[in-house]
């Protein structure tokens, strides 16, 4: 009788052996044969569930972008301008996996193989995460904690090209912590300097 795989939790497993093996060689120099080889798999099973590297990439980043917006929707709403810096900063302190993320991420699109798909993939979750700073602002604007002529959607989207900026600086370039945390640190003053009453 043949064996019944659950598809997801097969694909998964392979898109963890994606990351894994991404890591580990580079995109680039990443076969299929060393992803079904990270995931314990024969290359033609792995082809059951991705056919081609571009499209196991796109669900690999896919996978990550959903996971970050899944951390972020568990927040509260922030009772103050302090609450809201905070939350922030927690945002742009990447722990060494989330970084290799980064890197990865950015190793992909910088490259040249970053396909339409995974561009667009890119720029939903941008969105997103302006669409979830706009939300956390208005509900400090209906608080009467910022200024009333903030426009909201704008102001987060650019929190969350800040942001982006931030993380990418710290995966790419700054080794020192306490440097980077400085940085976060200024920035986000600035920032909120800019919404106060």
């Amino acid at each position: 009788m043949p064996k019944i795989v659950d598809r997801s939790e097969m694909q998964a497993r392979i898109i963890g052996a994606g990351m894994a093996a991404f890591q580990r060689h580079g995109h680039a120099a990443t076969k299929m044969t060393d992803i079904a080889e990270e995931a314990g798999l024969a290359k033609g099973t792995l082809y059951l569930y991705f056919k081609s590297k571009e499209q196991l990439t796109l669900a690999l980043m896919q996978s990550l972008f959903a996971e970050w917006i899944a951390g972020l929707e568990g927040l509260p709403q922030p009772r103050n301008l302090d609450d809201f810096g905070a939350q922030v900063r927690s945002n742009v302190v990447l722990d060494a996996d989330e970084q290799k993320g980064v890197r990865m991420f950015f190793e992909i699109t910088s490259s040249g193989v970053g396909s339409d798909a995974l561009l667009s993939a890119a720029a939903e979750f941008q969105d997103a995460l302006g669409a979830f700073q706009a939300d956390q602002l208005a509900s400090l604007k209906d608080a009467g904690h910022i200024r009333q002529d903030i426009d909201v959607d704008a102001m987060g989207r650019t929190l969350a090209a800040m942001v982006d900026g931030l993380v990418i600086h710290r995966a790419l370039f700054v080794n020192d912590e306490s440097r980077y945390r400085r940085m976060v640190d200024e920035t986000i003053q600035l920032f909120l300097r800019g919404l106060q009453r």
